[in-house]
């Protein structure tokens, strides 16, 4: 089978574990990493990876299929902003996840999410545009996930929770069942929240 060509935007900590999951299904070629950094390569183990400046990138892409590989809750603005730039120019947002991921065939993903190693999404989920589910994250049965949202790594997420766009849910957060967190709300880690 033919590999999709994929480029990351991004070349820092996140876009690493990007790379494993999109490695691990065996399903794109990254043809390299958008980035405005002086670096010309981006390695990973034994593989490197070439950095390309953005503009050199959109005066002549090698593929129009893009993920957003920035991962910090302080760039959720700048994922958003990156997301609604790049569909404007007429990119494409595949949906990414790990083979080692459970992911329920009653649920639904939209363009650009990765669905990392180890994270469960139950069924009746829905899950937004441009969204980070994080190694080990659970999101359980009848959740709405809005745009733009971080679920980090071993974030418990109960049912019949909903989480607006554009928000961050810290490691090891717990959201007991039918809570609702608002848009742009960032959740620390360990947190429990009740409501």
């Amino acid at each position: 089978m033919k590999k999709i060509k994929l480029a990351l935007i991004g070349a820092g900590g996140h876009a690493v574990s990007c790379i494993d999951v999109i490695e691990k299904t065996n399903k794109y070629k990254i043809v390299g990493l958008v980035d405005n950094k002086s670096k010309s390569s981006f390695s990973i183990g034994n593989k490197t990876y070439k950095v390309i400046n953005e503009k050199d990138f959109l005066r002549r892409p090698e593929t129009k299929n893009i993920l957003i590989a920035i991962g910090s809750h302080r760039f959720l603005k700048k994922r958003s902003s990156l997301f609604k730039k790049y569909t404007k120019l007429c990119f494409k947002f595949p949906i990414v996840i790990s083979p080692l991921a459970y992911v329920s065939k009653f649920s639904t993903i939209n363009e650009g999410t990765i669905v990392m190693h180890e994270a469960i999404i139950n069924a009746n989920t829905k899950i937004g545009s441009n969204c980070i589910l994080n190694s080990k994250s659970l999101i359980e049965h009848d959740c709405n996930v809005g745009n733009n949202t971080h679920i980090a790594t071993s974030a418990i997420v109960n049912g019949h929770t909903k989480i607006h766009d554009d928000c961050f849910i810290g490691s090891n957060s717990t959201l007991l069942p039918s809570s609702t967190i608002k848009k742009g709300s960032l959740i620390k880690a360990n947190q429990l929240i009740k409501k």
